[in-house]
């Protein structure tokens, strides 16, 4: 269904000030609320007033004193509001409406930054270890570490242990992956070893 298409629910005079300036979305759920005015009527009580806390768009006891005359877009919130360059002239050219030179910006900073400025798991994995309390597992190609918290001491009863393990792929991120109970994990870093 296009989303330009407005169909003949709309085409009365309670939504003419609506149409063309608010989301199809927000259309449809203020149908939705004022189909509800018949039975609700002005009763905040009975209506529940629950459109506007969810979607900041009118409820039904709202909505019932237009049921002889237009909503108005100001019972819109602006969020529900369509874009509109109606007010650009003739004379803007599509290139000037283009984000073309700041995506460019964005690209050339992200090429430019090296390898020393991307965090590693040494760096990440005690923050994330300290952070949740629990035992990290790093698997990659490269190495595979167990990092502990640096702040605690695991607790001597293995059932109570937390175990987190993720896995470098693509040499570009990491994954969560579920070990198998009791499988053997790879050896500490040394700098837990070193610090607790």
């Amino acid at each position: 269904m296009s989303l330009h298409v407005i169909g003949n629910t709309f085409n009365v005079k309670l939504y003419s000030m609506l149409v063309g300036f608010v989301s199809k979305h927000a259309l449809i759920r203020i149908a939705k609320e004022f189909d509800r005015v018949n039975v609700v009527g002005f009763d905040s009580e009975h209506c529940g007033c629950v459109l506007r806390r969810t979607h900041r768009l009118s409820y039904a006891c709202e909505l019932a004193r237009y049921a002889m005359s237009v909503i108005p877009l100001n019972e819109v919130h602006v969020m529900w509001t369509r874009l509109n360059f109606s007010y650009l002239s003739e004379c803007h050219s599509s290139s000037e409406l283009s984000i073309q030179q700041e995506w460019d910006v964005i690209l050339s900073r992200f090429k430019q930054g090296s390898v020393e400025k991307w965090m590693t798991i040494l760096d990440m994995g005690y923050l994330i270890a300290s952070r949740y309390n629990a035992i990290l597992v790093c698997l990659s190609l490269k190495q595979n570490i167990t990092i502990f918290p640096l702040r605690t001491s695991p607790s001597t009863n293995a059932t109570l242990h937390r175990l987190l393990s993720i896995s470098h792929v693509y040499d570009s991120h990491f994954v969560q992956v579920k070990m198998h109970d009791d499988c053997s994990i790879p050896t500490a870093d040394i700098l837990w070893c070193t610090h607790c």
